[in-house]
């Protein structure tokens, strides 16, 4: 009679080992969607030529370096958004419509500039996207590529004539799917 008390201890261990196993291996994959892929990253530089917390500042010197440089301002569709935390967001319906694609509803969302979108011209980010740079500050970027890149390096020695502290600064920036 002991052996089999025995007998079903270990199969009820045995089991419940089963079941330990089975929910680890179930749950692992939703782990690794939590953590960043480092293959979703690639590094950029951007040549900049002024950090403001205040986005009318940044608006002011964006136009004013678009007539200086003759270099066109494209800021993206990009609007003020009260929210700190991604500082810049297209307007509410543009939002909202690639949310519901998706499930969701949010009217804010942000993409850093230079994931599809590298070249000279003039633009305001937000800091908060871009993994080296000091954090609530509206950027004014006059560039963004690869600093081997010929044109950055011409260009940043045209900017320099204008914006003596013009610099060019490197980032990783997010190119994996966002939803």
């Amino acid at each position: 009679m002991r052996t089999r008390v025995t007998n079903i201890n270990a199969t009820n261990e045995t089991d419940k080992m089963k079941n330990i196993i089975l929910v680890f291996l179930l749950t692992l994959p939703l782990f690794s969607i939590g953590q960043d892929n480092p293959d979703c990253y690639a590094e950029k530089d951007f040549l900049l030529i002024q950090s403001t917390q205040d986005y009318q500042t940044a608006l002011q010197t964006a136009k004013q370096a678009t007539k200086e440089l003759n270099i066109k301002l494209d800021l993206r569709g990009l609007i003020p958004d009260k929210n700190s935390r991604i500082g810049l967001t297209p307007p509410a319906d543009t939002c909202l419509k690639y949310s519901k694609e998706y499930g969701g509803k949010d009217s804010t969302c942000y993409l850093a500039r230079g994931r599809w979108d590298d070249g000279i011209y003039i633009s305001i980010e937000y800091s908060n996207a871009y993994d080296s740079f000091k954090k609530g500050y509206y950027i004014v970027m006059v560039g963004s590529g690869f600093k081997k890149d010929q044109k950055l390096i011409t260009t940043l020695k045209r900017v320099k004539t204008k914006y003596s502290d013009a610099y060019i600064k490197t980032s990783k920036v997010y190119m994996c799917c966002m939803h």
